[in-house]
C-alpha cells in the first residue's frame, strides 16, 4: 500500500550520510515518522558508527534499523520500500547522485534533502519532481560545548595546513568561518562530532524539541510539504528526469566535451606539474565542507564531544 507512515533513509550507513541529523528531523516534528534505515556500512572505519547509530535507534524505538542486508535484493526490491514510504530522506553532506536524489523521485516519490552541491544537477527538473531541500539544520547549544566544538577544529585547521602546506587566506577563511559558526548559540548540526550529535538526541526534552522546530522552521515547512507531495502525474517525473539525465541528454553532454577538446586550437598547453597539481588538490580539500568533525569519528572519541 502507497503511503506507509514511515520515512526510507534509503543510504549506507556511513559517515558521511550524516543519519542521525535525518534522526533527529523527526525527532523533533510535531508527527515525527519511524525511521526506515536499510542499507549497511561497506566500510570497516564506519562499522563503529553504525553500531552506534543502529543502538540508539532501538534505544529510542525511533525506528527500524539494519535489517537490509537479508532482505533487500533477495526479499524485495529498495524501489518496492521506496513505493510504500510516506517520504524520502536524506542528510548527506557529501554525494554523488542516485538513488535518493533522482531515482526514487522520478517514481514520484516526493525527498527531502539537505541541500549541498550536488541539488545544482537538478535545477532543470526540479519544477517537475517532488524534492524538497532545507539548508541547515540548527540546534542550541551551550557555550562551554561550543568552545570545544571550535577548538577541535582549529587543531584540526593548524595539523592539517602545517602537514600540507596551506597557509594565507585559505586558512584564515576557515578560522574566521569556525569562529562565527561557534560563536552562535545555535550551530548546525552537520558540524557537531558524533558522539555530540548522539548525546543530544539522547536527551531531547519536549522543551528542546520545541526550540529546534522554532529555529528550524524553514526546514519543517519543506517536511510538511514533503510529506504531502505524493500525487505528481508519474510521466510527468520520468519525463523530466529523462530531459536532463537520460540517454540523449548525456550523449549530447559528452559531444560538447568532444567538441570543446577538439576546437581548442591552444598549442602552449603547460607541462603537468605534479607538485602544483597535488598542491591544489589539497587546498581545494580545505574546506569547511570536508573537515567536519563528524568524518573523523572514530571509537575511542565515543565518550568524548
Amino acid at each position: 500500500e502507497q503511503g506507509c507512515q514511515w520515512s526510507l533513509f534509503a543510504g549506507r550507513t556511513i559517515r558521511r550520510k550524516n543519519v542521525l541529523e535525518a534522526l533527529l528531523v523527526q525527532q523533533c516534528a510535531e508527527n515525527p515518522l519511524p525511521l526506515l534505515v536499510t542499507l549497511p556500512s561497506d566500510s570497516p572505519d564506519d562499522k563503529p558508527y553504525e553500531e552506534q547509530l543502529f543502538r540508539l535507534m532501538r534505544k529510542l524505538k525511533a525506528g527500524v534499523a539494519g535489517f537490509g542486508p537479508e532482505l533487500v535484493g533477495t526479499a524485495f526490491q529498495l524501489t518496492d520500500l521506496a513505493q510504500v514510504s510516506a517520504l524520502i530522506q536524506s542528510a548527506s553532506v557529501m554525494e554523488g547522485f542516485g538513488m535518493p536524489y533522482l531515482e526514487f523521485p522520478s517514481m514520484g516519490r516526493p525527498l527531502l534533502a539537505r541541500r549541498i552541491c550536488t541539488m545544482r544537477d537538478f535545477e532543470y527538473a526540479s519544477h517537475a519532481i517532488p524534492h524538497h531541500y532545507y539548508d541547515s539544520f540548527r540546534v542550541p547549544l551551550g557555550k562551554s560545548a561550543r568552545e570545544q566544538q571550535k577548538g577541535r577544529y582549529l587543531e584540526k585547521v593548524r595539523l592539517l595546513g602545517d602537514r600540507f602546506g596551506i597557509r594565507g587566506w585559505r586558512r584564515e577563511s576557515l578560522i574566521t568561518f569556525y569562529e562565527t559558526h561557534f560563536n552562535a548559540e545555535a550551530v548546525d548540526f552537520s558540524f557537531l562530532s558524533f558522539s555530540l550529535q548522539t548525546q543530544i538526541i539522547d536527551s531531547l526534552s519536549n522543551e528542546l524539541r520545541t526550540e529546534i522546530r522554532a529555529l528550524n522552521s524553514d526546514a519543517y515547512a519543506e517536511l510538511s510539504a514533503a510529506v504531502n507531495d505524493n500525487a505528481r502525474p508519474l510521466k510527468e517525473c520520468r519525463d523530466a528526469v529523462d530531459a536532463s539525465f537520460g540517454g540523449e541528454s548525456y550523449a549530447d553532454h559528452f559531444k560538447l566535451l568532444i567538441s570543446t577538446f577538439v576546437n581548442d586550437k591552444k598549442s602552449d598547453v603547460p607541462e603537468f606539474a605534479p607538485y602544483i597539481f597535488a598542491q591544489r588538490l589539497f587546498e581545494s580539500y580545505f574546506a569547511p565542507t570536508n573537515l567536519r568533525l563528524l568524518l573523523d569519528y572514530k571509537p575511542y572519541l565515543t565518550n568524548t564531544l
